[in-house]
């Protein structure tokens, strides 16, 4: 199905209804969403039109690798915001440039490896605060959600983690 099929198939299910689009949308997205998928200017994110397609009781086809993308994101989330950094990493490590998602996944993956690191660095455990420092540089330099902010933060961290290693074996 092209981006104006789908557009269409949606127009329809939801006049056949007799739903008009502020009616159908609610508070989950925008009219103005709903009409560029309508009309076929926009194509909806894999979370909107699931939402659309319960919505309006209609049957969509989406790519089985979307719909894993979009579900391992959110218990990616959901692992993040319960501290579970290495299971965020683990899960963001399946997909590579160009998957689905995947400036999301390097997004919470940079985040993850950064909390590990600083985590890490107040344990001094310098050799997994100096790996994962270095992980989260290199993805929050990556994908539309880059960061030079963020990289300089890894390179503080990293930084700190070689002046802890320079000292140590100056001790030794």
């Amino acid at each position: 199905m092209d981006l104006h099929e789908i557009g269409r198939a949606i127009k329809n299910k939801r006049k056949a209804l007799h739903l008009t689009q502020a009616k159908t949308v609610g508070d989950t997205i925008t009219r103005n969403m709903l009409s560029q998928v309508e009309s076929g200017v926009a194509y909806p994110s894999v979370k909107t039109l699931i939402f659309l397609s319960e919505r309006l009781g209609l049957s969509v086809n989406v790519s089985d690798a979307e719909t894993s993308a979009y579900y391992d994101y959110l218990t990616a989330k959901d692992n993040f915001h319960a501290g579970e950094f290495s299971a965020v990493i683990k899960t963001a490590d399946k997909y590579e440039q160009g998957s689905p998602l995947y400036d999301e996944f390097a997004a919470l993956k940079t985040r993850a490896a950064i909390e590990i690191a600083e985590s890490a660095y107040i344990r001094r455990d310098i050799k997994t605060c100096a790996e994962y420092a270095e992980l989260g540089r290199a993805f929050a330099a990556v994908g539309i959600y880059a960061n030079t902010k963020t990289v300089k933060h890894a390179e503080n961290l990293l930084a700190l983690c070689n002046k802890e290693t320079a000292e140590a074996v100056k001790e030794a």
